[in-house]
């Protein structure tokens, strides 16, 4: 059985009396006012979790659902022929549940044709999609035919064509870094590949939002060389986990906090301000309004010294900006890293080897904590 990674944001909505068909005027005005969300990535959902989600105001992102194919839904990244029948079942099952909950939602992949998430390709990297126009193609079918089945659907208020694109890495070697790179010559081969895709979802849905996240895995940094897509009803979205010393527990391993000097440098609000400039500088250079910006995931290690700062911080500058968020993550099965619901109690032992034999282990929950505390705050306003 292998696994298709699959993110729906959902964000709150003010719905009145007990119907939810959004018609296509209401969701076009869904994003006309800043919308705040969750992510999760599990391999079940249940309406347990769906009515947690519930009652803290918190909406619902799903993944990794199984499959009897290679590839979910795409059935083999290494040719696409079609969706699978039977997965697209399952999905349109699952997001009946979040039409019945209320709950409006924004789906996105990490798996296109020629392009399969590294988790699912023993931890390597697939750039084929960026080398070969025939992959690129591919995807474009890929998403036209799931824009087709989906066009109708009362939960769908958005498509975010692909989670973290990382076309960079196709001009990285050891020679050369990240911010070394002709930044121009990546940002071309974004812009063609999301022009080549939403072209093809136009076709058949010409008014669905469609969210496009910065390349380097959804960095801010790269903002500065985004290229516009000259098309309407297009939203921008990044993600924020930086500074990675601090965030990553990994790499933190209890040396830093914040706020405080992180890996050399000092961090605070006002850092984490500046490191987001690039993406307010190309607003203002391609006159794109706040709501037109998507804080596609942020979050942070809930082991780390002062992640509620950090929190709070990046929280209220997003207020600030007026920017969509979805933080990271909401009861994620495969990492407690961000569980926030767990304060930053350690669980057991036994927790993790529930989860190396197959089971969907439910640890008990401090909702009152303080962590989580100031997401419900954030959410509420």
């Amino acid at each position: 059985m292998r696994l298709f990674t699959i993110i729906i944001f959902c964000f709150s909505l003010i719905i009145k009396g007990n119907a939810f068909s959004l018609s296509l005027q209401e969701k076009l005005l869904f994003w006309d006012r800043p919308q705040k969300g969750a992510n999760i990535f599990n391999k079940v959902i249940d309406r347990q979790d769906i009515q947690a989600a519930k009652n803290v105001k918190i909406k619902f992102a799903i993944d990794k659902f199984p499959t009897n194919k290679r590839d979910f839904l795409i059935g083999n990244a290494d040719q696409y022929e079609g969706l699978v029948k039977e997965d697209l079942e399952l999905l349109k099952k699952i997001l009946d549940i979040f039409e019945e909950e209320k709950m409006p939602v924004v789906l996105t992949t990490h798996t296109l044709p020629g392009s399969r998430y590294y988790a699912s390709n023993n931890g390597r990297d697939d750039l084929r999609i960026w080398s070969f126009e025939e992959y690129q193609r591919q995807a474009a079918a890929f998403w036209q035919d799931l824009s087709r089945e989906l066009k109708d659907h009362p939960a769908i208020v958005g498509f975010n064509i692909i989670n973290g694109p990382t076309p960079e890495k196709l001009f990285i070697n050891h020679k050369n870094k990240l911010y070394e790179l002709n930044q121009e010559n990546v940002q071309q081969v974004l812009h063609n590949f999301y022009q080549d895709i939403i072209i093809a979802i136009r076709k058949v849905d010409k008014n669905i939002k469609i969210i496009i996240d910065s390349s380097a895995e959804g960095e801010p940094n790269t903002f500065k060389n985004l290229i516009k897509q000259n098309m309407p009803n297009i939203i921008y979205s990044f993600h924020m986990y930086k500074l990675s010393h601090f965030t990553d527990k990994r790499l933190n391993q209890n040396r830093f906090t914040y706020p405080g000097e992180i890996n050399g440098e000092d961090w605070n609000k006002d850092r984490l301000r500046t490191y987001l400039k690039p993406v307010k500088d190309f607003q203002i250079k391609n006159k794109i309004p706040n709501t037109q910006i998507l804080v596609g995931g942020f979050g942070c290690s809930r082991y780390a010294t002062g992640v509620e700062h950090y929190l709070q911080d990046l929280m209220d500058i997003f207020s600030e900006f007026g920017w969509h968020t979805a933080f990271s993550y909401f009861r994620q099965d495969t990492s407690d890293d961000m569980d926030y619901e767990l304060g930053n109690k350690k669980l057991p032992w036994s927790y993790y080897q529930a989860l190396d034999s197959g089971f969907n282990p439910r640890p008990e929950r401090e909702v009152d904590n303080k962590i989580f505390q100031i997401i419900k705050e954030y959410l509420a306003k």
